[in-house]
Formats: structure tokens, sequence, C-alpha cells
């Protein structure tokens, strides 16, 4: 029974000490039950270690580090950003028009993308620099960074949900097309290997919300003729399209950025 809490005790603190306690619970427990408790008191223990020998030399032979896994985790993290902030930025243009179950279950997965991310380079930290990685340390560090940075400006978007009619901003769904056609080039080119994407979102925001009247503030039913309740969604989608495009030239490593400088 003390074996067994241990086990339940341990489930989140780490492999080693899990599995420290499992195997000392099915020892204790097949010995009270098996026919030859000496040999599977010597058996269990001695697998375990044969078994974490033979993964320990697979891993020499075919090493498998998390540096290159990080692409593929900030592709699927940005895959789900881009739904998310797809359905914030378009439930501006319309109070419930989305369900507030859909943003939340999309919010979830976005943040168990993230850890699934923040775990993989946690673990490069303890791995060898000898092979070629797609961004070093510092540009990681960066990337982190405008992770963070866009889910803030989801929260934000989130708080934002109209309520009344009056507060409906349909404007912003031509924004909403925007910023799901960046993130979407994003993901691609991260899923690929290819180069980053030049970090546009900015300049076709401001062409964008001009065209659409997005920046228009006048509300003729209102006593001072400015739409107060409204006057929030530009802020908030222009703070959102500088971190797409933070996150964007964050993504590029030090030569691709290089090259875009030239270009320009």
């Amino acid at each position: 029974m003390l074996l067994t809490v241990c086990v339940f005790l341990t489930l989140r603190v780490g492999q080693l000490v899990l599995n420290f306690f499992i195997t000392a619970w099915l020892v204790v427990l097949i010995t009270r039950l098996g026919k030859a408790p000496d040999l599977i008191a010597w058996g269990r223990p001695a697998d375990t270690l044969l078994g974490a020998m033979i993964g320990l030399l697979v891993f020499v032979v075919l090493p498998t580090y998390h540096h290159d896994r990080l692409s593929s985790l900030v592709a699927a993290w940005t895959d789900v950003q881009r739904r998310l902030l797809n359905v914030l930025v378009g439930g501006l243009t319309e109070p419930g028009v989305v369900r507030h179950e859909d943003i939340d279950a999309l919010r979830s997965r976005s943040r168990h993308t993230r850890e699934r991310l923040e775990a993989a380079v946690a673990a490069v930290r303890h791995e060898p620099r000898g092979h070629r990685a797609r961004w070093s340390a510092t540009e990681t560090e960066a990337v982190q960074r405008s992770i963070a940075d866009l889910n803030r400006c989801a929260s934000q978007l989130y708080a934002a949900q109209p309520r009344r009619e009056a507060d409906a901003v349909p404007e912003a769904a031509e924004i909403a097309a925007l910023f799901d056609a960046q993130l979407v080039a994003l993901a691609h080119a991260l899923d690929a290997g290819a180069p980053i994407p030049a970090a546009t979102l900015r300049a076709t925001f401001d062409d964008s919300a001009r065209r659409g009247g997005l920046t228009d503030l006048t509300d003729h039913r209102s006593p001072d003729g400015v739409a107060h309740a409204r006057a929030r969604a530009p802020t908030l989608c222009l703070r959102t399209a500088l971190a797409v495009d933070t996150f964007a030239t964050g993504l590029a490593p030090a030569a691709e950025r290089s090259s875009y400088a030239m270009a320009r």
C-alpha cells in the first residue's frame, strides 16, 4: 500500500522517480504471489536495466535531438493560433457569432501545444550543439517571447468579444482573413523547412483597415459622434498584427533576415 501511494504521488515528478516506485511495487507484489520469488525479485530489475541499456545504445547510434523537433512544434502551435485568432477576430463582427466553448477548446489546445514546445526547448539546453539547428539559443528565446506576446494578444481579443450589437465591428472580417493567410504561410514554411515569408502583415493591415473602414470611429448615434464601444477593436487588431510580424521576423534565421534587409 505504501508503494502504491508513492506511485500516485510521483506521477508528475519525473520518469526516473516514478519508474523506481513502479518497479519496487511490482517486485514486491510478484514476489508475494509468484512461484519463484528469488528469480522474480532479481529478474525484474535486470530486465529494466537491460531495456535501458538497449535504449541508450539505440540513441547513441541514431540520436534524436529536440532541435530537430522545434520547427514542427512551432508549426503546430502556429496552426492552432491561426485558428484561434480567426475565431477571435471573426467574433468581433457580431455578438454570439462564435461559441465560447469553441474558443475555450482552441485556447486549451494552444496552451498544450505551447507546453510541448517549452518542454522541448528545456531539453535542448542539455543536448550537444554540434548538430545543425534552425535557430540558435538566442533566436529560440526570441521566438518564445513572440509566442508569449501573441498569447497575450489572443487573451485581449477574447476579453473584447462583443456582447451587444453596439459593440460589434463588422469591418474586422477582412482583418481575420489577413491573419489567417499570414499564419498559414508561416506554418507551411516551418513544416517544409522552407524560407520564412517576409513580415508584411502590418503594411497589408494598414491598407485593409483604411479600405474596409475599420479605422472609422464615427457614430452618429453617439452624443459626441464617436463610437467608443468599438474604438478598442482597431488597437487590438493592430497590436496583434505587429505581434505576428515580430513572430515571423524572429522565425527567420539571421541569414534570411540579412537577405530581407538587402532586398529592401
